[in-house]
């Protein structure tokens, strides 16, 4: 048993990853540049906590003759992605977020525009205790 703890122990040889230390980097949508007074293509903001999707696949249960019942995958869904973000004192962050929201349904008429319209593919950068990318997603 004695080995099984140290074995145990000794596989904290590395450092344990944060979920603190993050940024994530969101290009300005198509529909916001020029809106909200940013002159950059991307906008980097402060993440103080990240809590990463996951992948899952679905699947159904298959019975082929006499064979046992089997799993076989059909689809693959993706979890949430949640962010905690460090907000300046000019609130500019909360400014984009909602300007984006607006962006997606106006309130002016509620009808939610196009994907194309709103959708970006961002980037999100761990950090290890040495501020050094350890993982990007």
């Amino acid at each position: 048993m004695a080995g099984v703890i140290n074995e145990f122990k000794s596989s904290f040889n590395k450092d344990l990853a944060r979920t603190n230390r993050f940024d994530v980097r969101i290009p300005i949508p198509l529909a916001l540049i020029g809106s909200i007074g940013a002159d950059t293509k991307n906008l980097s903001f402060r993440c103080e906590n990240a809590e990463l999707p996951g992948k899952n696949i679905m699947t159904a249960d298959r019975k082929m003759g006499s064979a046992p019942i089997e799993k076989f995958p059909y689809y693959t869904a993706f979890g949430e992605v949640n962010f905690t973000f460090i907000v300046t004192d000019d609130m500019a962050e909360k400014i984009f977020f909602d300007s984006w929201m607006e962006i997606i349904n106006p309130t002016t008429d509620y009808n939610f525009q196009y994907k194309s319209n709103y959708a970006v593919d961002i980037s999100v950068n761990q950090y290890d205790v040495t501020n050094q990318i350890a993982y990007t997603a």
